[in-house]
């Protein structure tokens, strides 16, 4: 003979409706449909009683069931109030930490050593024309490629850069990138050429929703820019700029990353567009700072949450002439001799642009009104020499007799004539390749915003007006 098993433990399922029955709850409004068979004909007799009333049918039934008294009490702990919740209990979202636990989480991981750190959110400022945007795409490349970033050691990983400006001359601006530190861009910088409107949660939801879909998590998400990111929003508005602030920090939750604004200032003072708020939020901002149109630019750090401010430095542009006669940027850490360079050859091209312009100038009057200017004989010759190999200087001849313009001011054959110039590749030449370290002030070639400016050819500089509608050479 066969044992008889022991009646099954009563779960909610089975107690919350027989609860509510006994609670004298109409039977139309208990949900029946989880009674298990094995506890059916109690709710039924329940439901079926007449003078005997409820709970008289319920202790009828219950009378000979060896769990009887288990049965009541699990009934008796149920409140017949409360809808009985089918998934088990959420984890608490919000967890506290003890001192000692906060003493072992690990340090900030850096992106750039001593510079950028996941997990942040940054921002590189300045005002128009002072390059943020060459340091960004600098910083999205050597970073997968394991480069060093402007002398400092960097954390390789995947990097997301979203261009809302300057878009159709990335792609020369990359080129000159391979060209200069003699290696392809990595195939794990992604790029995206549509701002989502951060400020909008869907917009946000389909970024995030993108970026998931990358092979990896990116160590480094830059926003070429925040005004591009929040457009028709106010940057002075504490409602909108907390908005923003949140879907920055939304991103680095997701992802892990250093989240890059690049920002400019206001006009007048000088400091961080925007409101106060935005500052507040930032955990490093890296101010860039360029004194007329120069090739240097003082680097400086504004903020820095968790660790000392770095030392300020100055980057130098490095023009770089590509196979296909078009001009662009890179930028390096410049050096005591880079910088004494870079300002000779400002007063070596301005001398030629203001005392002769359109009429050109003999290498002798050139050389004689550079060093009244302060351009030592050596060091006029060597500028010269760079400025017509990077046809930013043109000539009518060779050799002796020759006479030079500034590119801009010169006869319109010779400026085609130098277009025509056979260029070579990938042998590197004066012409090919070609790197400048300089400092055009005021020159020819009449920067006015290279953060938001477009690529061109070098026959397409003159008659640029510098407008920032127009855009610029680099």
């Amino acid at each position: 003979m066969i044992p008889e098993q022991p009646p099954r433990r009563i779960t909610l399922s089975d107690a919350h409706p027989l609860a509510q029955l006994l609670a004298g709850m109409p039977v139309h409004l208990v949900n029946l449909e989880t009674v298990t068979s094995e506890y059916r004909g109690i709710v039924d007799a329940v439901v079926n009683a007449n003078g005997e009333g409820r709970m008289g049918a319920f202790q009828r039934v219950i009378a000979d069931r060896p769990d009887r008294e288990a049965l009541e009490q699990a009934i008796l702990a149920v409140d017949p109030t409360k809808v009985p919740s089918t998934e088990a209990p959420a984890e608490p979202r919000y967890r506290f930490l003890s001192a000692e636990r906060m003493k072992t989480l690990p340090p900030p991981v850096p992106v750039v050593r001593d510079f950028l750190f996941r997990d942040t959110v940054a921002a590189f400022t300045g005002a128009h024309a002072t390059f943020k945007t060459f340091a960004a795409l600098d910083l999205v490349l050597s970073i997968p490629a394991d480069l060093p970033y402007l002398g400092r050691a960097v954390t390789p990983g995947h990097t997301v850069y979203i261009a809302g400006e300057g878009t159709a001359g990335l792609g020369m601006r990359i080129r000159a990138w391979e060209q200069e530190r003699g290696q392809p861009a990595p195939d794990t910088c992604h790029f995206l050429t549509e701002v989502p409107q951060l400020t909008d949660q869907r917009d946000l939801a389909d970024l995030l929703s993108a970026i998931a879909l990358l092979p990896a998590k990116p160590v480094l998400v830059v926003i070429d820019t925040l005004a591009r990111a929040m457009v028709g929003k106010e940057e002075n508005s504490s409602r909108d700029m907390g908005l923003l602030v949140a879907a920055a920090d939304a991103i680095r939750r997701a992802t892990g990353a250093c989240v890059l604004f690049l920002h400019h200032v206001n006009r007048i003072a000088g400091q961080i567009r925007g409101h106060t708020s935005l500052p507040g939020g930032l955990d490093t901002i890296v101010k860039f700072e360029r004194e007329g149109q120069g090739s240097l630019v003082a680097v400086s750090c504004e903020k820095q949450k968790d660790i000392s401010e770095f030392e300020s430095f100055t980057l130098v542009r490095t023009i770089v002439l590509l196979p296909t006669g078009q001009t662009s940027v890179v930028l390096d850490r410049a050096d005591a001799s880079a910088t004494a360079i870079a300002t000779a050859e400002v007063r070596t091209l301005t001398v030629l642009k203001e005392s002769f312009g359109q009429l050109g100038a003999t290498d002798t009057q050139w050389q004689e009104m550079a060093e009244a200017g302060g351009v030592p004989r050596r060091t006029y010759y060597m500028d010269k020499k760079r400025l017509v190999d990077l046809r930013l200087v043109v000539a009518d001849r060779e050799g002796r007799g020759a006479r030079f313009w500034p590119r801009d001011e010169a006869p319109e054959a010779l400026v085609q004539g130098a277009k025509s110039v056979q260029v070579s590749a990938p042998a590197p030449s004066p012409s090919v390749g070609a790197r400048c370290n300089h400092s055009l002030s005021d020159c020819t070639l009449h920067l006015a915003d290279c953060d938001s400016g477009t690529d061109a050819e070098p026959s397409s500089l003159a008659g640029t007006n510098g407008s920032e509608d127009e855009g610029v050479p680099w």
